[in-house]
Parts: structure tokens; sequence; C-alpha cells
């Protein structure tokens, strides 16, 4: 049977969407609106440059079919919890696809998953859909992470796409100078807290 949350208007409240198929796969998505033209929330998720706008470094997006993709995580000392995979779809300006294969993370396991982008014209602006396949039961042990951190990740997209910050380590470096916290704490508040309320929300939609 397929459960999920109901996506809320606000961008700010928790829209991501958690699909379960038992035994099989879990699906996550989230889909917000963003008032910029494609080519630009193109740029943000395809070029590598374009990645340092919202998201953890980007080391390697080669733009083809098995293309390699590399990505750091939170734990930059830890480089076998990293995020390596390979491009498995390339639509330019509409669909991006790669696969997300990363080590241990947090006390977790290893795990194989997908990542696909898909961009679609709206009215004063472009509509952005991230649909995140965690593959059989490890994937299941990083729903929650993974709802926390892409709602994150896409809230400090909002925010810089609207011009208030030029990029990821702006808005970091200020956030955290304003909470008297260092960039990691900060990092580690604001995923936290999303963290907790995801769980909640998933815990009631499973049981």
């Amino acid at each position: 049977m397929n459960k999920e949350i109901m996506n809320t208007e606000s961008s700010h409240d928790l829209d991501g969407v958690f699909e379960h198929r038992e035994g099989t796969f879990s699906i996550l998505r989230f889909r917000r609106h963003f008032p910029v033209a494609q080519d630009r929330l193109w740029y943000a998720i395809s070029d590598l440059k374009g990645t340092q706008l919202w998201l953890n470094p980007v080391d390697q997006l080669e733009l083809k079919v098995g293309g390699a993709f590399f990505l750091r995580t939170y734990d930059e000392n830890n480089p076998a919890a990293w995020t390596s995979g390979s491009v498995t779809e390339v639509q330019p300006l509409q669909v991006l696809e790669y696969t997300w294969n990363q080590g241990p993370y947090a006390g977790g396991p290893a795990m194989q998953s997908k990542v696909r982008y898909e961009l679609e014209p709206e009215s004063e602006g472009t509509a952005l859909t991230i649909t995140h396949v965690l593959y059989d039961t490890t994937g299941e042990k990083y729903v929650v992470t993974f709802l926390a951190n892409w709602h994150f990740h896409l809230d400090v997209l909002t925010q810089v796409l609207n011009g208030k910050y030029q990029d990821f380590a702006e808005y970091k470096a200020r956030q955290a100078e304003e909470a008297g916290l260092s960039d990691r704490e900060f990092m580690i508040k604001q995923v936290i807290g999303l963290h907790g309320a995801y769980k909640e929300k998933v815990s009631l939609i499973k049981n």
C-alpha cells in the first residue's frame, strides 16, 4: 500500500512527500515554484558553479549519460561517507538524473539511491520537482534524514535565487554569525530541527 505525506502550500511547511512501497523502495519528492527563468534554475542543478548556490560541494558533475557525479556530505572529514554516482539521464533545461551512492553516514549503513530533477515552465517562473528513490531496507533508514536535508537545501535555493544571499557559503556564514554559532553548529541545528519534524510526520503516516 502506498502512503504519502501531502504537500502544503508554503515551502516553509513540511512539503516533502514520502511514499513507501514495502520490500522494494521508498520515494521522496519535493515540488517547488521558483520565480526565475528555466535556464537559471537549470544552471543551479546542473553546473558545478551553479550547485554552489545551494548544495554541499559538488566536485564532479558531467552532463552526459555515464558521466561522473561526486558530492561531499556534511562530514567533510570522512571521505568514506561522501556521495558518488553516475548520470543516467540528461534532457537540457528539463531533466537531470543520477545515481546517488553514499558511504556510511551519521552512524547509518552505506546506501544506493537515485535522484531526479524535473523542470517545468510555469506562470512567472519555473517548477522544480526533485524525486529521490531510496532502494531496499537500507534506504528506509535514511528517509527522514533526506527529507530534512532536501527541505533545508531547497529553502537555501529559494533565498539565494531571491537575491538575499550570493550562494550557500554566504548563507551559512551570515546565518551562523547572527545565531552566534559556527557554520557546522548552525547546520546541525537547522537540519536536526527539520529531522525531528519530519520524523514525527513520517511516523504518523506509517502508523
